[in-house]
């Protein structure tokens, strides 16, 4: 029997939020209109300063920014009834989902979710567009010690899928996300959503993309490229 082809990358690794689904705009609208509801503003520089981090980070963010005129135990109840108000008619997918879940299923290649939003979130989002089946686990926020831009997820979802995180690429919208996958020691790319990536992390990361068609189209070069295994 001669040898396996060698891939440049063993399994997939998404973010969630403004990468698979379009929800950061939907959660922005809920932070903004509620602190309207309770008189005062939450900026939209502050606002894209919170993505890609866990929640418990973003209370210590927004306590810090608005404590002397709100607080969190009146603005959280206000903010999550916006965020359910407006995500009852669903959380759109981003553009060019259905077809990179598609061509790396069709590849044969494990894929994860690695994600600073809740399990019961991600677990009813990607249920309501019937994609859970295409992913080996789902790794959020509740499950592990420390959340992005600590690698903490990233590693969870390597071990899930039983490949070294080198042999991983990491799909991210954020610079914190893509802290998180680089510290794992991910092959990392960016597709930015609402947030144009720091200088220094796009130095970092293997490629830049414009939306997940082009992730797609990227993926299938690379493995188009691996090298034939030897004859024997």
């Amino acid at each position: 029997m001669g040898a396996e082809r060698t891939l440049p990358f063993e399994a997939i690794v998404f973010d969630f939020d403004g990468l698979l689904v379009d929800s950061e705009r939907l959660v922005m609208e809920a932070w903004q209109s509620a602190a309207r509801e309770l008189g005062f503003e939450v900026s939209h520089g502050f606002f894209l300063s919170l993505i890609g981090l866990p929640l418990d980070q973003n209370w210590g963010m927004f306590e810090a920014e608005y404590g002397d005129i709100s607080n969190r135990a009146e603005f959280e109840p206000v903010m999550q009834r916006n965020f359910q108000t407006l995500k009852a008619n669903g959380v759109p997918l981003m553009t060019g989902v259905p077809e990179i879940l598609t061509f790396v299923g069709e590849a044969a290649l494990p894929m994860a979710i690695a994600t600073s939003s809740s399990q019961p979130y991600v677990d009813d989002t990607i249920a309501s567009h019937a994609i859970e089946h295409h992913f080996h686990s789902v790794h959020t926020r509740d499950q592990v010690e420390r959340g992005k831009p600590h690698p903490d997820l990233y590693l969870a979802a390597s071990a899930a899928v039983g490949v070294d995180p080198r042999n991983c690429i990491a799909f991210e919208d954020s610079t914190n996300g893509a802290k998180a996958a680089l510290a794992a020691g991910m092959q990392t790319v960016l597709v930015p959503d609402l947030v144009e990536p720091a200088p220094d992390i796009v130095e970092r990361c293997i490629a830049v993309l414009d939306d997940l068609h082009q992730a797609r189209d990227f993926l299938s070069a690379r493995l188009a490229s691996a090298p034939e295994p030897s004859q024997p």
